[in-house]
């Protein structure tokens, strides 16, 4: 046993009992804080939650009573995280439900604080080719070039897309810009032979597919995203 008591419960694996305070202090300890109850208790006062916490800035973090050092730790475990959750996984994992595109696309954003555009790449068996940052900034305004982003699709023999963005800090609603752009970029992949399965807008662990939204123009002939029998057909981009 040692002297710290939330460390054993840690290395006996039952890192799930410890509060998202009680993890905070073992972080600040480890980096060399010399006060880290009062530390961890101060910085979830000042940023709300531990999610407000390590998606924070390394400027807001130092401006909140973080030494640069631990400000740097902090600020890793997010994209750590990030690169973890959206790994492709096993060959054979296929995403043919909303539901699994969303749970996928939605860890992708945790700790984003910037509008990030990406475009998500499926094979015609609904497995994962690759996930492609378009850029920064609102949907209509982060650079997207659609000739760009049709070459990604046809370069990386896609059959399937699914565009995101998020809402940082807001709610999943897209916006008439993001509907607008949603009916261009699917045009413009009819015309290379690519299905957008999906638009989704992205917000505070949350998402809302714009083409499935019957509140929206565009939700007229849209695929079944119910995880049924694979077509017999391997080659038909529509799912079933």
């Amino acid at each position: 046993m040692s002297p710290n008591p939330l460390l054993d419960r840690l290395l006996s694996d039952r890192a799930d009992t410890l509060t998202d305070r009680e993890l905070i202090v073992l972080l600040l300890g480890y980096a060399g804080d010399r006060t880290p109850e009062q530390t961890a208790t101060h910085l979830l006062e000042h940023f709300q939650d531990a999610t407000g916490l390590l998606s924070a800035r390394s400027e807001q973090l130092c401006a909140a009573g973080m030494t640069p050092r631990t400000a740097l730790l902090f600020g890793l475990l997010f994209p750590l995280y990030r690169r973890c959750a959206v790994a492709p996984g096993e060959p054979a994992e296929e995403f043919r439900s909303i539901d699994r595109i969303g749970a996928y696309l939605t860890n992708l954003y945790i700790g984003i604080q910037v509008e990030t555009v990406y475009l998500m790449l499926l094979n015609e068996r609904y497995r994962l080719i690759d996930c492609i940052k378009l850029g920064e900034g609102a949907v209509n305004q982060a650079g997207i070039n659609f000739r760009t982003a049709t070459e990604h699709a046809v370069f990386r023999n896609a059959r399937m897309a699914v565009l995101a963005h998020n809402h940082p800090g807001g709610v999943p609603t897209p916006s008439r810009d993001d509907v607008e752009t949603t009916l261009r970029l699917k045009a413009a992949f009819e015309v290379v032979g690519v299905t957008l399965l999906d638009h989704l807008v992205i917000a505070g662990g949350r998402y809302l597919p714009i083409l499935m939204d019957s509140r929206y123009p565009l939700s007229q002939n849209l695929p079944d995203y119910s995880p049924a029998a694979p077509d017999n057909n391997p080659d038909s981009p529509q799912p079933h």
